[in-house]
Protein backbone atom coordinates (compact mmCIF):
# COMPACT_ATOMS: atom_id res chain seq x y z
CA UNK A 1 0.00 0.00 0.00
CA UNK A 2 2.88 2.17 0.87
CA UNK A 3 4.90 1.62 -2.08
CA UNK A 4 1.57 2.69 -4.60
CA UNK A 5 0.68 5.80 -2.30
CA UNK A 6 4.21 6.82 -3.16
CA UNK A 7 4.06 6.12 -6.94
CA UNK A 8 0.76 8.07 -6.71
CA UNK A 9 2.78 11.27 -5.54
CA UNK A 10 5.56 10.54 -7.69
CA UNK A 11 2.84 10.41 -10.35
CA UNK A 12 1.24 13.90 -8.93
CA UNK A 13 4.23 15.87 -8.80
CA UNK A 14 4.92 14.66 -12.32
CA UNK A 15 2.50 16.04 -13.74
CA UNK A 16 2.27 19.08 -11.83
CA UNK A 17 6.10 19.86 -12.81
CA UNK A 18 5.07 19.30 -16.73
CA UNK A 19 1.87 21.77 -16.66
CA UNK A 20 3.80 24.19 -14.16
CA UNK A 21 1.99 27.95 -14.99
CA UNK A 22 4.02 30.65 -14.90
CA UNK A 23 3.53 34.44 -13.84
CA UNK A 24 2.21 36.82 -16.41
CA UNK A 25 5.07 39.32 -17.29
CA UNK A 26 3.47 43.12 -16.30
CA UNK A 27 4.67 45.99 -17.91
CA UNK A 28 4.60 49.63 -16.97
CA UNK A 29 3.58 52.53 -18.88
CA UNK A 30 7.29 53.37 -20.03
CA UNK A 31 7.22 49.62 -21.22
CA UNK A 32 9.52 48.65 -18.70
CA UNK A 33 8.43 44.62 -16.56
CA UNK A 34 7.82 45.41 -12.91
CA UNK A 35 8.52 42.32 -10.79
CA UNK A 36 5.95 40.90 -9.42
CA UNK A 37 7.58 38.81 -6.96
CA UNK A 38 7.02 41.67 -3.58
CA UNK A 39 9.70 44.12 -5.23
CA UNK A 40 8.30 45.83 -7.76
CA UNK A 41 5.83 49.05 -7.47
CA UNK A 42 3.71 51.19 -9.98
CA UNK A 43 3.32 54.87 -8.78
CA UNK A 44 0.55 56.72 -9.96
CA UNK A 45 1.19 60.72 -9.76
CA UNK A 46 -1.90 62.84 -9.91
CA UNK A 47 0.15 65.42 -11.45
CA UNK A 48 0.14 63.33 -14.52
CA UNK A 49 -3.25 64.20 -15.31
CA UNK A 50 -5.73 66.60 -16.44
CA UNK A 51 -6.49 69.21 -13.58
CA UNK A 52 -9.72 67.86 -12.05
CA UNK A 53 -8.95 64.40 -12.68
CA UNK A 54 -10.82 61.48 -9.75
CA UNK A 55 -10.68 58.37 -11.56
CA UNK A 56 -8.19 57.28 -14.09
CA UNK A 57 -6.92 54.79 -16.72
CA UNK A 58 -3.38 53.18 -16.26
CA UNK A 59 -1.98 51.30 -18.72
CA UNK A 60 -0.27 48.11 -18.28
CA UNK A 61 0.71 45.51 -20.78
CA UNK A 62 1.02 41.81 -19.70
CA UNK A 63 2.22 39.49 -21.40
CA UNK A 64 1.50 35.56 -21.12
CA UNK A 65 4.53 33.27 -21.22
CA UNK A 66 2.62 30.04 -21.37
CA UNK A 67 1.50 28.12 -23.89
CA UNK A 68 -1.78 27.58 -22.88
CA UNK A 69 -4.68 30.46 -22.25
CA UNK A 70 -4.28 31.98 -18.59
CA UNK A 71 -6.54 33.50 -16.55
CA UNK A 72 -5.35 35.80 -13.64
CA UNK A 73 -6.29 38.65 -11.00
CA UNK A 74 -5.03 42.20 -9.88
CA UNK A 75 -6.78 42.81 -6.24
CA UNK A 76 -6.00 45.45 -4.52
CA UNK A 77 -5.45 44.74 -0.24
CA UNK A 78 -7.54 46.44 1.86
CA UNK A 79 -5.50 49.71 2.34
CA UNK A 80 -6.54 50.17 -1.96
CA UNK A 81 -9.63 48.85 -1.61
CA UNK A 82 -11.59 51.70 -2.45
CA UNK A 83 -9.16 53.14 -4.58
CA UNK A 84 -8.03 50.49 -7.28
CA UNK A 85 -10.90 48.29 -8.91
CA UNK A 86 -9.96 44.58 -9.38
CA UNK A 87 -9.09 43.60 -12.72
CA UNK A 88 -9.21 40.45 -14.31
CA UNK A 89 -7.53 39.85 -17.23
CA UNK A 90 -7.93 36.66 -19.86
CA UNK A 91 -4.89 35.86 -22.09
CA UNK A 92 -4.22 33.80 -25.36
CA UNK A 93 -0.47 31.30 -25.32
CA UNK A 94 1.88 34.14 -25.35
CA UNK A 95 -0.13 37.04 -25.68
CA UNK A 96 0.86 40.37 -25.04
CA UNK A 97 -2.47 42.83 -24.09
CA UNK A 98 -2.55 46.16 -23.39
CA UNK A 99 -5.02 46.52 -20.58
CA UNK A 100 -6.67 49.39 -17.92
CA UNK A 101 -6.24 49.58 -14.69
CA UNK A 102 -8.82 51.95 -13.00
CA UNK A 103 -7.56 53.96 -9.99
CA UNK A 104 -8.86 57.47 -7.79
CA UNK A 105 -6.30 59.65 -7.30
CA UNK A 106 -8.24 61.69 -5.05
CA UNK A 107 -6.00 60.95 -2.24
CA UNK A 108 -2.56 59.47 -1.43
CA UNK A 109 -2.21 55.82 -0.83
CA UNK A 110 -0.04 53.06 -0.73
CA UNK A 111 -0.66 49.50 -0.48
CA UNK A 112 -0.40 45.94 -3.04
CA UNK A 113 -2.17 44.53 -5.59
CA UNK A 114 -2.16 40.55 -5.28
CA UNK A 115 -1.68 38.31 -8.65
CA UNK A 116 -3.52 35.23 -8.79
CA UNK A 117 -5.23 32.78 -11.49
CA UNK A 118 -4.24 29.85 -13.20
CA UNK A 119 -3.82 28.34 -16.58
CA UNK A 120 -6.52 26.45 -18.85
CA UNK A 121 -5.25 23.02 -17.55
CA UNK A 122 -6.15 24.13 -13.94
CA UNK A 123 -2.66 24.33 -13.02
CA UNK A 124 -2.62 27.87 -10.17
CA UNK A 125 0.64 30.45 -11.08
CA UNK A 126 2.82 30.97 -8.34
CA UNK A 127 1.24 34.03 -6.24
CA UNK A 128 2.66 37.40 -7.09
CA UNK A 129 2.21 40.80 -5.00
CA UNK A 130 2.80 44.03 -6.59
CA UNK A 131 3.72 47.44 -4.70
CA UNK A 132 1.39 50.47 -5.52
CA UNK A 133 1.71 54.32 -4.69
CA UNK A 134 -0.51 56.47 -5.37
CA UNK A 135 -0.38 60.57 -5.03
CA UNK A 136 -3.30 62.93 -5.11
CA UNK A 137 -2.19 66.01 -7.06
CA UNK A 138 0.55 68.14 -5.49
CA UNK A 139 1.48 65.52 -3.06
CA UNK A 140 4.56 64.01 -4.59
CA UNK A 141 7.25 66.96 -4.25
CA UNK A 142 10.05 64.79 -6.05
CA UNK A 143 7.88 64.60 -9.26
CA UNK A 144 7.86 66.22 -12.33
CA UNK A 145 9.36 69.31 -11.13
CA UNK A 146 11.66 67.92 -8.76
CA UNK A 147 14.81 66.83 -9.12
CA UNK A 148 14.22 63.15 -10.08
CA UNK A 149 14.22 63.28 -13.80
CA UNK A 150 17.75 63.01 -13.86
CA UNK A 151 17.94 60.17 -11.10
CA UNK A 152 20.28 58.13 -12.41
CA UNK A 153 18.55 54.60 -11.06
CA UNK A 154 15.16 56.17 -12.59
CA UNK A 155 17.44 56.42 -15.87
CA UNK A 156 15.94 59.51 -16.39
CA UNK A 157 13.25 58.92 -17.77
CA UNK A 158 10.76 58.50 -14.41
CA UNK A 159 9.13 61.05 -14.11
CA UNK A 160 7.44 59.50 -11.05
CA UNK A 161 11.27 58.79 -9.90
CA UNK A 162 10.90 55.13 -10.01
CA UNK A 163 13.91 53.46 -8.75
CA UNK A 164 15.11 50.80 -11.52
CA UNK A 165 16.18 48.49 -9.10
CA UNK A 166 12.70 47.82 -7.92
CA UNK A 167 12.34 45.91 -11.51
CA UNK A 168 14.59 43.33 -9.98
CA UNK A 169 12.93 39.60 -9.87
CA UNK A 170 12.53 36.47 -11.54
CA UNK A 171 11.63 36.15 -15.89
CA UNK A 172 11.59 33.01 -17.36
CA UNK A 173 13.77 31.75 -15.25
CA UNK A 174 16.01 34.25 -14.39
CA UNK A 175 16.71 36.32 -11.62
CA UNK A 176 17.19 39.99 -13.30
CA UNK A 177 19.39 43.11 -12.02
CA UNK A 178 18.12 46.35 -13.97
CA UNK A 179 20.51 49.14 -14.01
CA UNK A 180 20.78 52.14 -16.67
CA UNK A 181 23.38 53.02 -19.27
CA UNK A 182 23.44 55.90 -21.17
CA UNK A 183 20.14 56.34 -20.02
CA UNK A 184 18.58 53.44 -21.21
CA UNK A 185 17.09 50.60 -19.33
CA UNK A 186 19.38 47.75 -19.25
CA UNK A 187 19.41 44.37 -17.21
CA UNK A 188 21.84 41.49 -16.95
CA UNK A 189 20.08 37.74 -15.55
CA UNK A 190 21.64 35.14 -14.01
CA UNK A 191 19.87 31.18 -13.45
CA UNK A 192 18.97 31.16 -10.33
CA UNK A 193 17.43 28.22 -8.10
CA UNK A 194 14.20 30.14 -7.08
CA UNK A 195 13.55 31.24 -10.49
CA UNK A 196 13.96 28.07 -12.15
CA UNK A 197 11.07 26.61 -9.30
CA UNK A 198 8.82 29.42 -9.93
CA UNK A 199 9.17 28.90 -13.94
CA UNK A 200 8.98 24.95 -13.77
CA UNK A 201 7.73 23.92 -10.95
CA UNK A 202 9.55 22.60 -7.07
CA UNK A 203 11.96 20.22 -9.78
CA UNK A 204 13.35 23.22 -11.27
CA UNK A 205 17.11 23.54 -11.33
CA UNK A 206 20.05 25.61 -12.83
CA UNK A 207 21.81 22.87 -15.17
CA UNK A 208 24.99 26.01 -16.46
CA UNK A 209 22.87 28.91 -17.52
CA UNK A 210 19.50 26.80 -18.44
CA UNK A 211 16.50 25.85 -16.37
CA UNK A 212 16.43 22.43 -15.82
CA UNK A 213 13.28 19.99 -14.66
CA UNK A 214 13.95 15.78 -14.33
CA UNK A 215 11.16 15.32 -16.40
CA UNK A 216 10.47 17.35 -19.75
CA UNK A 217 12.70 20.86 -20.45
CA UNK A 218 12.17 23.78 -21.84
CA UNK A 219 13.49 24.67 -25.54
CA UNK A 220 16.77 26.71 -25.84
CA UNK A 221 17.34 29.88 -28.19
CA UNK A 222 20.86 29.15 -29.25
CA UNK A 223 21.76 31.98 -31.28
CA UNK A 224 19.93 34.88 -32.82
CA UNK A 225 20.21 37.84 -34.43
CA UNK A 226 20.28 40.72 -34.13
CA UNK A 227 22.32 40.26 -31.43
CA UNK A 228 21.36 44.24 -30.58
CA UNK A 229 18.16 44.10 -28.64
CA UNK A 230 17.20 47.76 -30.08
CA UNK A 231 17.82 47.59 -33.54
CA UNK A 232 17.13 50.37 -35.91
CA UNK A 233 15.64 50.20 -39.67
CA UNK A 234 14.14 52.81 -41.89
CA UNK A 235 11.21 52.94 -43.47
CA UNK A 236 10.95 50.82 -47.21
CA UNK A 237 14.05 48.45 -45.69
CA UNK A 238 14.07 45.73 -44.18
CA UNK A 239 15.76 43.81 -41.36
CA UNK A 240 16.11 39.94 -41.06
CA UNK A 241 15.26 38.15 -37.82
CA UNK A 242 16.91 34.79 -37.36
CA UNK A 243 17.39 32.36 -34.88
CA UNK A 244 18.81 28.59 -33.76
CA UNK A 245 16.95 26.43 -30.98
CA UNK A 246 17.24 23.09 -30.15
CA UNK A 247 15.33 21.44 -27.27
CA UNK A 248 17.13 18.86 -24.31
CA UNK A 249 14.95 15.85 -25.20
CA UNK A 250 14.85 16.55 -29.37
CA UNK A 251 11.12 17.46 -29.07
CA UNK A 252 9.65 18.37 -32.26
CA UNK A 253 10.36 22.83 -32.06
CA UNK A 254 7.10 25.25 -32.95
CA UNK A 255 8.19 29.23 -33.99
CA UNK A 256 6.34 32.02 -33.82
CA UNK A 257 6.90 35.88 -34.63
CA UNK A 258 5.03 38.60 -32.99
CA UNK A 259 4.86 42.50 -33.82
CA UNK A 260 3.71 43.98 -31.39
CA UNK A 261 1.22 41.24 -29.97
CA UNK A 262 0.20 40.44 -33.72
CA UNK A 263 1.38 37.39 -34.86
CA UNK A 264 3.46 37.31 -38.32
CA UNK A 265 5.17 34.10 -39.11
CA UNK A 266 5.51 30.80 -38.25
CA UNK A 267 8.64 30.07 -39.48
CA UNK A 268 12.20 29.88 -38.16
CA UNK A 269 13.38 33.41 -39.69
CA UNK A 270 10.91 36.49 -40.12
CA UNK A 271 12.32 39.24 -42.53
CA UNK A 272 10.39 42.93 -41.70
CA UNK A 273 9.94 45.50 -44.61
CA UNK A 274 8.44 48.53 -42.52
CA UNK A 275 6.60 50.18 -45.51
CA UNK A 276 6.40 54.06 -45.77
CA UNK A 277 4.25 56.11 -42.87
CA UNK A 278 5.77 53.09 -40.18
CA UNK A 279 8.16 55.41 -38.74
CA UNK A 280 8.46 54.75 -34.60
CA UNK A 281 9.00 52.02 -31.89
CA UNK A 282 7.83 48.03 -32.15
CA UNK A 283 8.21 45.08 -30.03
CA UNK A 284 9.12 42.17 -31.71
CA UNK A 285 8.61 38.95 -29.99
CA UNK A 286 10.19 35.49 -31.09
CA UNK A 287 8.58 32.23 -29.06
CA UNK A 288 9.53 28.97 -29.37
CA UNK A 289 7.98 25.61 -27.71
CA UNK A 290 7.77 21.82 -27.43
CA UNK A 291 4.48 21.66 -27.03
CA UNK A 292 4.55 21.92 -22.93
CA UNK A 293 7.25 24.82 -22.74
CA UNK A 294 7.88 27.70 -24.43
CA UNK A 295 10.68 30.58 -24.05
CA UNK A 296 11.11 34.27 -25.81
CA UNK A 297 13.37 36.57 -26.90
CA UNK A 298 12.04 40.49 -27.50
CA UNK A 299 13.41 43.10 -29.78
CA UNK A 300 12.61 46.87 -29.74
CA UNK A 301 12.67 47.93 -32.91
CA UNK A 302 13.13 51.60 -34.12
CA UNK A 303 11.57 52.10 -37.40
CA UNK A 304 13.33 55.37 -38.86
CA UNK A 305 11.76 57.83 -41.43
CA UNK A 306 13.35 57.15 -45.03
CA UNK A 307 16.49 59.41 -45.38
CA UNK A 308 15.82 60.55 -48.89
CA UNK A 309 18.12 59.58 -51.85
CA UNK A 310 20.68 62.21 -53.26
CA UNK A 311 20.96 62.24 -57.18
CA UNK A 312 22.51 58.99 -58.57
CA UNK A 313 21.11 57.37 -56.26
CA UNK A 314 18.57 54.44 -57.07
CA UNK A 315 15.36 54.12 -56.18
CA UNK A 316 11.50 52.96 -56.68
CA UNK A 317 9.58 55.72 -56.43
CA UNK A 318 9.72 60.14 -56.22
CA UNK A 319 9.50 60.41 -52.56
CA UNK A 320 12.43 57.97 -52.02
CA UNK A 321 14.81 61.34 -53.89
CA UNK A 322 15.53 65.23 -52.51
CA UNK A 323 15.09 66.07 -55.61
CA UNK A 324 11.35 64.58 -55.92
CA UNK A 325 11.94 63.03 -59.28
CA UNK A 326 12.86 59.37 -59.36
CA UNK A 327 14.20 58.68 -63.26
CA UNK A 328 14.28 55.52 -64.74
CA UNK A 329 15.12 54.29 -61.06
CA UNK A 330 17.58 56.76 -60.38
CA UNK A 331 17.61 60.11 -58.43
CA UNK A 332 17.63 62.45 -60.80
CA UNK A 333 17.67 66.90 -60.88
CA UNK A 334 14.16 66.61 -63.71
CA UNK A 335 11.88 64.93 -64.82
CA UNK A 336 14.22 64.08 -67.57
CA UNK A 337 18.25 63.74 -67.84
CA UNK A 338 20.20 63.78 -70.45
CA UNK A 339 22.77 60.94 -69.96
CA UNK A 340 20.86 58.14 -69.07
CA UNK A 341 20.72 56.38 -72.17
CA UNK A 342 16.76 56.83 -72.15
CA UNK A 343 15.55 59.13 -74.97
CA UNK A 344 11.92 60.20 -72.52
CA UNK A 345 9.24 62.96 -74.00
CA UNK A 346 10.98 66.66 -73.75
CA UNK A 347 14.26 65.34 -75.29
CA UNK A 348 15.34 65.09 -78.89
CA UNK A 349 18.52 64.78 -81.16
CA UNK A 350 19.53 68.56 -80.77
CA UNK A 351 19.08 68.53 -77.19
CA UNK A 352 20.34 65.31 -76.07
CA UNK A 353 22.09 63.56 -79.19
CA UNK A 354 23.09 61.07 -76.26
CA UNK A 355 20.00 59.54 -75.27
CA UNK A 356 18.50 60.23 -78.47
CA UNK A 357 21.11 60.12 -81.10
CA UNK A 358 22.38 62.03 -83.77
CA UNK A 359 20.41 64.49 -85.78
CA UNK A 360 19.93 63.83 -89.16
CA UNK A 361 19.31 66.40 -92.12
CA UNK A 362 16.40 68.06 -90.95
CA UNK A 363 15.48 67.00 -87.77
CA UNK A 364 15.75 68.49 -84.21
Amino acid sequence: MKKIIFALAILVLSFQIVNACSNPILYNEFDVPISSYGSGYLTIDGDDYPSGSTKINYDLQVKNTNNQPLSFNLTPDASLASYVDQLTVELNPSETKSVRLSVYITSTKQGTLMITGQCQDGMPMPEGALGVKIYAAGDNTGGQTGSCKGNVLSCGIYPDCQDLTSMNGCYDGYYRNYFCTANTVQYSQSCTSTCCKNLLGPNGYCSGTVCRTSGNNPPVIDYYIPTNLNPTVQENGKIEFNQTSSDPEGDTLSYKWLLNGTEKSTSQNWTYVPGSDSKGVYNVTFSVTDGTYSVSKEWKLTVQQQTAADNGQSCAQNSECQSGYCVHSVCRSSSTYCGDNYCDSGEGCSSCSNDCGQCSSGSG
